[in-house]
């Protein structure tokens, strides 16, 4: 009886000694694992520097400064809080547009006289963002101005081909 309880005292010893060591072993690959990735995080080059956070991307490939930023940013602040409730007006206009041409689609009266209020909506968002678009052309040097012109035709083209729209490359110029 006797050499029965000292086998299994030497199990539980051996086991809890395989367990130490079998731990050990993991903590100190999980330790290399992470100082390897702190050392090639200080030795390694990021392959794209980070931007500062500060400037937001459109900003920074016009080159404007911080005080040109702010007064941009303040423009488009008030662009988007002077027209939400005319957006809205449009989406409800559209939106009712479609429910006339669910319900009844040859109701050309309904059908014009929704086509003609979104048109005159539209048109005063037009004149809103042109305004606003003077005032921030009036911020920005001549070069600045054009990129801004540029990258506002660019996301514009982009909305316009839509996903799966045609190239934006001439015919016989692009991937045709």
């Amino acid at each position: 009886m006797i050499s029965r309880r000292y086998s299994c005292r030497g199990r539980r010893r051996a086991m809890s000694k395989k367990m130490t060591a079998a731990l050990l072993i993991v903590s100190l690959s999980f330790n290399l694992a992470i100082l390897g990735v702190f050392l090639y995080k200080q030795f390694v080059p990021s392959p794209m520097p980070y931007a500062p956070r500060h400037i937001p991307p459109p900003f920074r490939a016009m080159g404007v400064d911080e005080q040109q930023r702010e007064q941009l940013m303040t423009i488009m602040r008030s662009f988007r809080r002077e027209n939400h409730s005319l957006q809205m007006e449009i989406r409800q206009n559209e939106k009712a547009l479609m429910d006339v041409l669910r319900r009844q689609p040859g109701d050309s009266a309904a059908i014009d006289s929704l086509v003609t209020a979104i048109s005159r909506l539209r048109e005063e968002h037009s004149r809103r963002a042109m305004k606003k678009l003077s005032e921030a052309g009036k911020l920005l040097d001549e070069e600045q101005r054009g990129l801004l012109l540029d990258m506002l035709m660019r996301s514009r083209m982009g909305r316009m081909r839509g996903k799966k729209g045609p190239p934006m490359t001439p015919p016989g110029m692009g991937r045709y």
